[in-house]
């Protein structure tokens, strides 16, 4: 058990985590800027 807890480093973990923040992130910045398009459309029309 040890040993494959050594191979999953504190390193990788963050590493991981960090990746799966920056996706998520991502997603709700594709979703404010779609929100916001569709905002400034509404009120142009």
């Amino acid at each position: 058990m040890t040993d494959h807890w050594k191979k999953i480093s504190p390193q990788t973990l963050f590493l991981s985590k960090r990746k799966e923040m920056l996706e998520s992130s991502n997603t709700l910045d594709v979703m404010w800027k779609a929100s916001r398009q569709v905002v400034e459309g509404g009120y142009r029309d």
